[in-house]
């Protein structure tokens, strides 16, 4: 049974992380292509993503709502992004976060109380499902979460969990 089975997952940002996350987490079976809904401003990359078989929008709001968000955009967009759909991110969701250097505390500021967050340092070998990723956890992380957390980086390569 996988970590992921019977939830869904949001992507907002179709960068080439997000997308090296998305090939391992589709080829390993962890979640299938129904359960992820991921957006991106670009067209081109809606596109691509919807060729694996998972659903796209332009709004950010049908990831945010979703059980796993996996935020991957730019750090000097996160405040934009956050702002427009937190309202939409429930208490309890699971909140992976990619955007390099965007430390836990501020995180907590930009997204509602509840939230459970995992800071993740991917690099770029995912891309060819070879990547090591440092992982760390808020205080309401328990380890059933962080286990799907990592095993969301495990299948673009090896994480292990840090210190913040």
């Amino acid at each position: 049974m996988s970590l992921l089975e019977g939830k869904k997952l949001g992507i907002i940002g179709a960068g080439n992380m997000a997308e090296a996350l998305l090939k391992g987490l589709l080829s390993s079976g962890m979640i299938p292509a129904g359960s992820v809904v991921a957006s991106d401003p670009s067209e081109e990359r809606r596109k691509y993503f919807a060729s694996f078989g998972v659903n796209v929008t332009e709004d950010n709001n049908g990831p945010a709502a979703c059980d796993v968000l996996l935020i991957a955009v730019k750090p000097q967009m996160l405040n934009a992004v956050l702002s427009t759909v937190s309202s939409q991110v429930k208490p309890g969701t699971i909140v992976v976060s990619i955007a390099a250097g965007v430390t836990l505390a501020r995180l907590e500021g930009l997204l509602p109380e509840g939230v459970k967050l995992v800071r993740v340092m991917p690099n770029t070998p995912m891309l060819v499902g070879a990547g090591v990723s440092c992982l760390c956890r808020s205080g309401n992380v328990d380890d059933s979460d962080m286990d799907i957390a990592l095993a969301m980086c495990r299948s673009a390569g090896e994480a292990y969990e840090v210190e913040e």
